[in-house]
Formats: C-alpha cells, structure tokens, sequence
C-alpha cells in the first residue's frame, strides 16, 4: 500500500504543470511572473558583467557598479526567497 502511495507522489512531482509551477509557487508567483522575473535578473546581469570587463580593462571606470549591483540582486533574491527550500530545511533562509 505505501508503495502505491510512494509511486502516486512520484508521478505527482514530475507532471508536467508541476514541474513548471512548483519553483514559481513557492515564491508566490505564476510562471510567466517567475518567468519575466528570472529574464530581468538575466537582462541585469550581463550589464553588470559588462561594467565588470570594462573595469577589468579600465580599473578607473565602474569602480563599485558590478559589486554594488551583485549585492542589489542579492537582496532582492532573499526577500523573495521561501523560509525552506527544497529539501524541506531552513539553511538559505538563516543570514550569515
């Protein structure tokens, strides 16, 4: 009988709406808003990779704006984080 369970929830997890929608719930937010999300922290970090390599050439140009902006996603991304993740524990969700 708990196989049965077991093989019910397994066929549960990996259906294809759940696979889509299970990370974007959890933050409270349907697939095409986790979606238009994830393209904006995409869209800023490859600027902020850019304002790196320029730096890396001209270390007087763009002194604080890629590690300034690392920080400023960093933050957005942990207020927007579940209290667990996951594997069902809280290790993300402690500061350091």
């Amino acid at each position: 009988m708990e196989w049965i369970i077991l093989k019910q929830k397994m066929i549960e997890d990996f259906r294809v709406d759940n696979l889509f929608t299970k990370h974007p719930s959890s933050v409270n937010e349907t697939y095409l808003e986790h979606m238009w999300c994830a393209c904006k922290f995409f869209v800023k970090l490859q600027l902020l990779s850019v304002a790196a390599l320029v730096h890396s050439v001209f270390p007087f140009l763009f002194e604080f704006t890629a590690s300034n902006g690392v920080k400023k996603l960093n933050d957005c991304m942990q207020d927007r984080k579940p209290e667990t993740n996951e594997f069902g524990d809280d290790e993300w969700a402690t500061p350091v």
